[in-house]
This record gives structure tokens, C-alpha cells and sequence, in this order.
């Protein structure tokens, strides 16, 4: 502060004087001390500070402590409360009961959950022990703990909330519990908070402590008890799976070893058993004994079965041994023709049967062609050639007559067509005969008899030469024959034709003529005739020159005849036929210039000229001077250039005509004609017009030859021709062709029908013929075709066929040791003893002491002789040494 000279002042804030005076000046003022505070200033004492405030040196104020602090002694600062105490009217105040505070705590707090404390001024709360809990705050009293209630545990002091329960293996039987306690084994405990241990069931076992499950006993072990610790194996001949209680027996058959989990099945097939249950290892079955599926026993193997140990079945003693006891181990050999019996031994084969060395069973000899007439034969008999076996295959009988064999078969072949046999046992077949020429077959071989021939009558023929051949009927274009017995047919001279039946000639009648060749006679041509039978040919008819006109028509068989025109009347062209007076007068210049055909308007039409009647194929009416005739469809054809029309129609007038002119139709009258085309006539309308003229359409045409099997091949024609047999029409219908190979035709068909399957024809045939049979040892290259004739080869080397094979795989490959030559009709066997060599293709001796029963297909077929046998080179059995010899094979005999 400052002061002024003659005034007082006041000490600053904090200062204080302690004493009045009048000569202090500003250095009396003096600083309070820590703990006082002086004011604003002017005082003349400091002040202490109450309890809760401090104040530095020169404080002009206490300044209350911050919370949790009290005043220092001398209150120069604060100081936190002890721990235990907190502040209450700014002094340390010690805390209540069920409360702590830390040091400079501005509070009490509550003991918390699990904590108690009964004193006052504490800093820290109690723990509540193991085995305690205590959940709410400020407890007093160690009494106020909880204990932890059953199946509950707590190991940590303080806990604040309840226990925990007991893990899953252990548990707590009572309360207060710090610590589970663990399940001993053979229990256990499932759930957590278990307040006892439960035993392991049946099946189950626990072998450690604190377990909270049982565990299954594995398979092969079991218990039967409940608490177990460990499971027990089961016993030889039981099983179990696991969590097994009990094991179960092995069924019988069966068996297991201790501690198994299933039953093995003893095999029977290498000779073990297991009769009744439980059991802990199979009875193996030894020599002469077998193994028994169904009772599971070693049974004794029955006579004729042999056992060496070990199997499910008995032996059949080996080919061509037996023995007569049971339980034997091996079985003795019977010799060749001789099969085991279990009463007898060894027996020989009946008739009709055969055994080979070490057969079990007679064989049948049903072997192609084989047979057996005496007993205890090793190989069975071949049937010789002209013979075949009997049915019971005892002894061989002869072919019947129509049948042949070449030996081995077991049937006789049937003589193929055009072959026969006549009497019994035939190795082979004769060819039929064949018919000469001009004869037939009227009766045809069978395989037992041969062909018989008949004499070809007139109208037929036949070239010969052939067991199936047939006549032939001369039916061909302009063919004929007048005598039995012909080879060929005959032509038809000039003049004539065939008669109906081509067994003679008729000569052509007036009218027609032939140049020969022919089946018909040809008319004569429009405007020529023939007055005399088998002519050769036709006359021109006499022409009427100009100013005459036809009196008489000529007809094929007579000339025409000529009269002047009478007076009054004219003609200025040639061939017009009558006249007529042209309307208006006869001197008309159309009349007489151009020729007219005066037509009736009452008639349709009096004429119609055919198209193109020049084309072969079309026909016309053979009379066209018949009264009414038209120019329409007929059966021969013509020419010419155009259709003669009729004089004498009915209803018609004269009139004069050219052969320009033409008949006005009746349309075209009631139409009128157009000017300068015609002059009025009497009764009509007298018309002309130009020859090449197209003629209106629907006028008559010639028609086609359409009919099955028809053909016009000339002019001229009153008739269509019929196809005879072996030929047929050609496209055009103006000829004829002939039938292709592999066809036929009858006669009167447009086209050749095929041959039915198995039969052929040549080209123009009139039938087909059956097809060539392969014969024995052949076989089809080709089948037959309609157009070709069946191809045969040889079968192949080592196969064979009996009656013709209708391909290569018909061809039958000999049985196993057979064999044959290429186009052989059966196959060779090769005999006991002898073995069939390849390179060679023969039968070859088997090497000594060796042998073979028949059929060996090559050198590994001759087996060796057993121990103590022999044979030499070719035999089909060996010898045995008798008792009391050996066998030495270097000097080849027995000691």
C-alpha cells in the first residue's frame, strides 16, 4: 500500500498492525501467518481459521478444504482423513460399523456383498470364508454370512452372489461346501450341482475319478454289474459288442477267441467243424473224412469218394478208379471197357456204351455214326458207308432204298433231286436220266426211283437233255410244229399263219395276205385287195380318173368299178364317189373345182379321220366300207394317210367329194359357213376344206394297245397282238421282248413275274426251275438267284457236311479229334491209341507207354501210363504190372 505524508492508511488484505500507533508507517504492516487470515485490511490482529479451512501466510481469508480433507493442525493446509475416518463438520470423524473408508476418503463406504464389518474406523471390510456367501452391502457381522447350500461349493472368500454348483463328476453332499468333491470311479455325476455320485449301469464303466458319464464297454468286453471300473473280456467262443452286459455264444459252425467282438464261421471247405455253441476253435477233418456243412461233424467219405484231409466234400475217385470202403483216402484205377461200382468194383460197359482208361461212367456211343455190339469195348464203332446205326446204337443197319451214307453218320442222306438209290445200304446216288429230245418228263426221278420220259405232241417241242425238262408250246410269233416228237419249232411259210393251236398252217384267207413269220394275216391296205387264199400280197385297187365316178367301191377282196358322169353332171377330180346336182345348178364352180360333201343338217357327223394313224399302235376297223362304219379303235393298224368314210350312212343323200373334203358337223351347219367356203346345196350346206386340216377334237382316234399283255407290231392292224409265253411287251407297245434272266411269263402279261425263292430261269423263260442243291462235302458260295444259278465250293479242310450246306458256316467242324480233307462229307475219327498230327492231317501213332481213347486232337491227348503201367506204340490202354512184377522201360517188358 502507500501511504501520504499526514494521513493514515490500512494495511493490505492479509497484513495486520499489531499495536496503534501514530509514527507507523507502511513497514508496520505485518503478514499473517499460516493458519490466520488478517481480512480486508486494517485490522490489528490476524484471525485463526476455523476447523475445514486453511490459510497460507498473507491470506486475506480462510479458504475451505477440498472434499475428503480436514485442516492441519495449525491450519495451514489440508490434510487427507486417516483411513477408517471421514469428514463430518470438517473434522475426521472415525466410520460407523458396516462401513470403510481409504485414506482421505471424503466418505464411508458400505462393505460389499460377500464383506462384513463390525468395528467402527475400519479401513478395510471382512472377507466372508470358503464355503460362505453373503449378497447385500454394510453387514456388521460375520453372522450375516450365508452358507453355500447343497450341490453348491465357493472357494473364494468374499464371494458376493450365491455358490456355484458343483462341476459335472463331482458334487457336494452337504452345505458350506469350499470344494466339490470328486465321484470315485465306477460313478459318476451327469449333471452340474450333484449333491450325490450315481453308479455306472450294466455295459458301462468309469476308471477315473471326477467322471460325468459312464463309458460303453468295448466290443469283445463286458460287465454285469453295476459301479464297474474296468470290463472283463469275453471268453473263448463268445462275442459281444460294445456296452455289452453279457457276451453271447458263437452259433455252431462258428467260433471266437477271448476278447472277440464277433464269431468267425469255420470253413468248411478246407475241412473244419464246430458242433454245438461256444466254442473256441474248429475240429479240423482229417484223411478219409470231410467236413459236414449241416450237422458240422468230420463225416467218413462214402465208397467211391476219397478224402486226403481238409475239405468240404469228398472226392469222386479220378476217371477209371473206385474204391469200396468208407474213409478211405485215394481210390484204385479200372481198366479200359470197365467203370467203378461201388459194390463191385469195376464192371464192364454194356452194348451201345464204351469207357475209356479212368472213366467213371459207360459213355453212350451217341457220337455221329457211332455204335458199340459187344461189351466192355474202351472206344465206341464207326457205322461203314451204306449204313447207318440202330437206334439203341447196340450194332449198324443198311441205308434204306432213296438214302445213302458214306459211313460215320448217324442217319442216311436222302438222294438229292435228279440222283436216286434203288436198293438198300447205297454209298452213293445215281444221276437221274435225262430225256432225249422231243420228249418230256412225264414221270420225275425220286430219290428211289429214276425219271421216265414222254413223246412231246404236235403244237409242243423239246430240246432234251435234262431231267426236268418240259415241252414247249410253239407259241411264239409265227411258230408252229405238225409232228410229235419235234426238237424245235417251225416257221411259218408265205401266205400262211398258225392255227389256233399251232399244230398246223391255215392259209391266209381273200382280203389278207403273209410274207411269213406271222401268227396273223395282214388285210389288205385301204385301196388294195386279194381275191385267192395264201397270198403273198396285195393289188392296187383301179382309180377313177376325172369325169368318171366310183360305181362300185373296191373292197379287200375286190377291185372297184368306173362309170362316166351322165350328162348334167361332173367331176373334175379323181376317186369321187357318186354325184349330185350343187345347189343352184351342177355347173357350180365349187362344185366342180374344189369337191363338196353335202351334208344332211339332220346328222351329227357322217366321218372322223384318226390322228396320226401312221403312228404304230393305233388301229382302225378292218371293213371301213360297212354302212354306218367309223373310223375307231380296232386291232391291227395302218398307214395310211387318212379314214375311208362311209357312202352309205343312214340318212344320208348323194354327194360328190374329194379326198379334201370332209362332213360338215351338225353345229357347224345350224352356225352357217363362213363366205367363199361353200355354195347352197339341196338338203343342206355344201362345204370344203383343206386336207391338212386339223381335225376338231373329240373326233374318233385310234386307240392304243393298253390291255394286259397287248402290242401291235406292224401296220395296218385289225387287232391288238397278246404277248405269248416268255416275252412281254416292250414300253412302246410295238414289240416284244424277252423275259430277263430270273424271270417268266405264261403268256398275255405286260410284265415277267420273279422267280419264287430257290428257283432260276434263263432269258425267255416260261417257268422256272428249282436251283442246283450243293451235294455232299459242298457248301453254297452263292445262293441262287433268280437270274443265276446256285455257285458250290468244297469245304474246307476239317469240316465236313452230309447233304450240301446252304453257306460256309454249314460246313460243321469235325469233333474234337477228328478231321478231313477239303470237300469231305464227314470227318474221320481218330481210333484209340493214334493221336490227329496237323502238318500231316492223319492219324498218327501215340508214343509208347502212352495211350489214348479215340478222338486225341494232337500228341498231348496220349496220356502216360500211371506208375507200375506199359503199352506199346498205337494201344489204347495200358497194362498193368501184375502182383509180384515191375515194369523196366529200358528193356520194354515186365521183370
Amino acid at each position: 500500500m502507500s501511504f501520504g505524508q499526514g494521513t493514515c492508511h490500512f494495511c493490505s488484505p492479509g497484513e495486520t498492525i499489531p499495536l496503534a500507533s501514530a509514527s507507523f508507517s507502511s513497514s508496520s504492516c505485518q503478514t499473517c501467518e499460516a493458519g490466520k487470515s488478517g481480512g480486508a485490511g486494517g485490522w490489528h490482529d490476524c484471525f485463526e481459521c476455523t476447523a475445514g479451512k486453511f490459510a497460507p501466510a498473507g491470506a486475506a481469508e480462510c479458504t475451505s478444504c477440498e472434499a475428503g480433507k480436514s485442516s492441519s493442525a495449525d491450519f495451514s493446509s489440508c490434510v487427507g482423513c486417516e483411513a477408517g475416518k471421514f469428514i463430518d463438520g470438517g473434522l475426521c470423524t472415525d466410520c460407523p460399523q458396516g462401513t470403510y473408508s481409504t485414506p482421505s476418503s471424503p466418505s464411508c463406504t458400505a462393505c460389499e456383498v460377500g464383506k462384513y464389518n463390525g468395528n467402527e474406523g475400519q479401513e478395510t471390510c471382512q472377507l466372508c470364508g470358503q464355503g460362505k456367501y453373503l449378497d447385500f452391502t454394510g453387514a456388521v457381522a460375520e453372522t450375516q454370512c450365508e452358507v453355500c447350500p447343497i450341490g453348491k461349493y465357493n472357494d473364494n472368500p468374499g464371494l458376493g452372489t450365491n455358490c456355484f454348483y458343483c462341476q459335472k463328476g463331482k458334487y457336494a453332499p452337504a452345505t458350506g461346501y469350499a470344494e466339490c468333491k470328486d465321484c470315485v470311479t465306477g460313478t459318476y455325476a451327469l449333471n452340474e450341482g450333484s449333491t450325490e455320485c450315481t453308479q455306472c449301469e450294466e455295459g458301462k464303466h468309469s476308471e477315473v475319478a471326477a467322471s460325468e458319464a459312464c463309458s460303453n464297454c468295448d466290443a469283445g468286453k463286458f460287465t454285469d454289474f453295476e459301479g464297474a471300473v474296468i470290463c472283463t473280456l469275453c471268453a473263448g467262443g463268445k462275442r459281444s459288442g460294445q456296452g455289452a452286459s453279457v457276451c453271447s455264444d458263437c452259433n455252431e459252425g462258428t467260433f471266437s477267441s477271448p476278447g472277440a467282438t464277433s464269431c468267425e464261421t469255420c470253413n468248411n471247405d478246407q475241412g473244419f467243424v464246430s458242433k454245438g455253441l461256444a466254442n473256441d476253435a474248429c475240429e479240423y477233418c482229417g484223411p478219409g473224412k470231410h467236413a459236414n456243412l449241416s450237422t458240422q461233424e468230420c463225416k467218413l467219405c462214402v465208397q467211391g469218394k476219397y478224402s486226403v484231409g481238409g475239405v468240404g466234400e469228398c472226392l469222386d475217385c479220378e476217371s477209371g478208379k473206385f474204391n469200396s470202403n468208407d474213409g478211405a483216402s485215394s481210390c484204385s484205377p479200372c481198366e479200359p471197357g470197365t467203370v467203378p461200382n461201388s459194390a463191385t468194383g469195376c464192371i464192364e460197359c454194356t452194348a451201345g456204351s464204351f469207357a475209356a482208361f479212368g472213366a467213371t461212367d459207360c459213355s453212350s456211343c451217341n457220337g455221329e455214326g457211332q455204335y458199340s455190339n459187344e461189351r466192355g469195348l474202351a472206344a465206341c464203332k464207326s457205322a461203314p458207308a451204306g449204313t447207318k446205326p440202330t437206334s439203341n446204337r447196340q450194332d449198324f443197319e443198311n441205308c434204306a432204298a432213296g438214302t445213302y451214307s458214306i459211313g460215320g453218320a448217324d442217319s442216311c442222306t436222302e438222294c438229292e433231286a435228279g440222283t436216286f438209290a434203288l436198293a438198300e445200304g447205297a454209298t452213293g446216288c445215281t444221276v437221274a436220266s435225262t430225256c432225249p429230245s422231243g420228249h418230256y418228263v412225264s414221270v420225275a426221278s425220286t430219290p428211289s426211283t429214276d425219271t421216265t420220259c414222254g413223246i412231246c405232241g404236235t403244237g409242243m417241242v423239246s430240246p432234251g437233255g435234262d431231267y426236268r425238262i418240259d415241252c414247249t408250246w410253239c407259241n411264239g410269233e409265227g411258230e408252229y410244229s405238225d409232228v410229235t416228237g419235234g426238237n424245235a419249232c417251225k416257221t411259218v411259210p408265205a401266205g400262211f399263219k398258225p392255227s389256233y393251236t399251232h399244230k398246223g398252217l391255215e392259209a391266209c384267207p381273200p382280203g389278207t395276205y403273209s410274207t411269213g413269220g406271222t401268227n396273223e394275216c395282214t388285210s389288205c391296205d385301204f385301196g388294195k385287195f386279194s381275191t385267192a387264199e395264201g397270198s403273198l400280197g396285195c393289188t392296187a385297187a383301179s382309180i377313177c380318173q376325172a369325169g368318171t365316178y366310183i360305181a362300185v367301191v373296191s373292197t379287200s377282196t375286190s377291185d372297184s368299178t368306173c362309170n362316166d358322169c351322165p350328162s348334167g353332171t361332173a367331176s373334175s377330180a379323181t376317186r369321187v364317189q357318186h354325184y349330185t346336182a350343187c345347189g343352184g345348178g351342177t355347173s357350180s364352180p365349187e362344185c366342180r373345182e374344189k369337191g363338196s360333201i353335202l351334208a344332211n343338217d339332220h346328222e351329227e357327223v357322217a366321218l372322223r379321220c384318226c390322228s396320226d394313224i401312221s403312228k404304230p399302235g393305233w388301229v382302225r376297223r378292218p371293213n371301213q366300207n360297212d354302212p354306218g362304219s367309223w373310223c375307231s379303235i380296232w386291232s391291227e393298224s395302218d398307214a395310211w394317210g387318212a379314214c375311208q368314210y362311209s357312202l352309205n350312212y343312214a340318212g344320208s343323200v348323194d354327194f360328190c367329194a374329194s379326198e379334201e373334203a370332209r362332213l360338215c358337223t351338225k353345229a357347224e351347219v345350224e352356225m352357217g359357213c363362213a363366205e367363199g367356203t361353200g355354195c347352197p346345196g339341196m338338203n343342206g350346206l355344201l362345204i370344203w376344206t383343206s386336207a391338212a386340216e386339223t381335225v376338231n377334237s373329240g373326233q374318233f382316234t385310234c386307240t392304243p394297245c393298253t390291255g394286259d399283255g397287248e402290242y401291235s407290231d406292224a401296220s395296218k392292224m385289225s387287232a391288238c397282238k397278246t404277248a405269248p409265253a416268255g416275252k412281254k411287251p416292250n414300253s412302246d407297245r410295238t414289240g416284244l421282248e424277252l423275259c430277263a434272266p430270273g424271270r417268266y411269263s405264261v403268256g398275255g402279261a405286260d410284265e415277267c413275274s420273279e422267280c419264287e425263292v430257290g428257283k432260276t430261269s434263263q432269258e425267255g423263260a416260261v417257268g422256272c426251275s428249282s436251283c442246283i442243291v450243293c451235294g455232299t462235302g459242298k457248301y453254297k458260295i452263292s445262293d441262287c438267284t433268280p437270274a443265276v444259278e446256285t455257285q458250290c465250293g468244297d469245304c474246307p479242310k476239317n469240316t465236313h457236311s452230309l447233304s450240301g450246306a446252304t453257306s460256309i458256316s454249314g460246313c460243321k467242324t469235325c469233333d474234337e479229334g477228328g478231321y478231313s480233307n477239303p470237300g469231305s462229307g464227314y470227318c474221320e475219327q481218330c481210333l484209340t491209341g493214334k493221336y490227329y498230327d496237323e502238318p500231316s492231317n492223319e492219324c498218327k501213332l501215340c508214343p509208347q507207354n502212352t495211350f489214348s481213347t479215340s478222338g486225341a486232337t494232337d500228341v498231348n491227348g496220349c496220356e502216360e501210363c500211371p506208375a507200375g503201367g506199359h503199352s506199346q506204340p498205337g494201344n489204347g490202354y495200358c497194362e498193368q504190372c501184375l502182383t509180384g512184377k515191375y515194369y523196366s522201360e529200358p528193356v520194354h517188358g515186365v521183370q
